[in-house]
């Protein structure tokens, strides 16, 4: 795939996923792939000592892709459901907006069928686990799309001649809670399993809801990925 040099995907079950739609490609097909934390504060800080690859074309922006699960804020998208992002709000810096690229959005909207929607994207410094919270954020912002990485990347990478786009799969809708798992996220932006587990604990109805999301979009974001990639 020529349009893509690089892709970023939360570590752990994200991750593994899209390494699922790589086992079909031979190896010099397969994309590199670089695993991130959640959350701003982790994207930062790994952010910020990671060296990107040199690129075969010195003078050519990286052209960078990050991918993973994102939950929806509005009735209109639902688990399963592939997106685009368009502009972004960082709601964990004063609100500001930003745009992925749109020449590489464009491509890629293009390149798969049934074309996805380019949204609006919040990125959250937390879990946004309560419904009506999320159903605030869409009518406050015209957000549609909630996550804790895409701000952050995109304010650092701007600043290092690279080009992103983003796709997500929705793992979580706006109509049911979902267990509070802010708390399980240490200060780099990895899951503590203990805190984890006691957070699914608390509320099994939620952590039932959130496991089954996720189990969906996990595999669709792995479909989607050897889609991409297969035959390219």
């Amino acid at each position: 795939m020529s349009g893509i040099d690089l892709i970023l995907v939360p570590q752990g079950i994200e991750t593994s996923a899209v390494k699922t739609a790589w086992r079909r490609l031979p190896p010099h097909r397969q994309p590199r792939l670089v695993s991130i934390p959640a959350t701003p504060t982790g994207v930062k800080t790994f952010l910020k000592t990671w060296q990107p690859p040199p690129h075969p074309s010195p003078n050519q922006p990286l052209r960078v892709l990050l991918v993973g699960l994102a939950g929806s804020l509005s009735t209109k998208y639902s688990i399963g459901d592939v997106v685009l992002g368009g502009d972004c709000i960082c709601g964990f810096a004063d609100n500001r907006q930003l745009s992925f690229h749109r020449q590489i959005t464009s491509w890629l909207q293009h390149r798969l069928s049934p074309p996805p929607d380019v949204v609006g994207v919040f990125t959250s410094h937390r879990v946004i686990s309560q419904a009506a919270a999320k159903q605030q954020l869409h009518q406050r912002y015209g957000c549609d799309v909630v996550d804790m990485e895409a701000g952050m990347v995109l304010q650092l990478l701007a600043t290092r001649n690279m080009q992103l786009a983003m796709l997500r799969v929705i793992s979580d809708d706006c109509r049911g809670d979902l267990p509070d798992l802010t708390a399980a996220f240490n200060e780099n932006g990895s899951l503590q399993p203990f805190p984890l587990a006691a957070g699914l604990l608390r509320n099994p109805v939620a952590a039932w809801r959130l496991m089954r999301g996720s189990q969906r979009g996990l595999r669709v974001l792995a479909e989607v990925m050897a889609d991409l990639w297969d035959g390219k």
